[in-house]
């Protein structure tokens, strides 16, 4: 199941996918991540809309180098650009 899951998105071009998305896109990276970055030009150049950060010090699996930090990008990203869906009053 994992082989096919894996064959599956080689095939798949998510440049294309991406480009047809109209809506807010956050490529998150761990800074030291250094194959995930080759990417970022193209999938940015699929969505000019897209914002890129990085999660600094953190590897491929920044959410768990790092979960904090990856937590509190997508949270700042989602409120600002949910219009105020999101507000909670647990939420700063």
């Amino acid at each position: 199941p994992l082989a096919a899951a894996f064959s599956g998105m080689a095939r798949t071009d998510f440049h294309a996918l991406l480009a047809r998305y109209p809506g807010p896109v956050l490529l998150l990276n761990g800074e030291r991540d250094r194959a995930a970055r080759k990417g970022e030009r193209g999938f940015q150049a699929a969505a000019p809309q897209a914002e890129v950060q990085h999660v600094a010090a953190a590897r491929h699996a920044a959410n768990l180098d790092a979960p904090e930090a990856v937590a509190e990008a997508i949270r700042t990203f989602v409120l600002r650009h949910a219009g105020g869906a999101f507000e909670h009053p647990s939420l700063p």
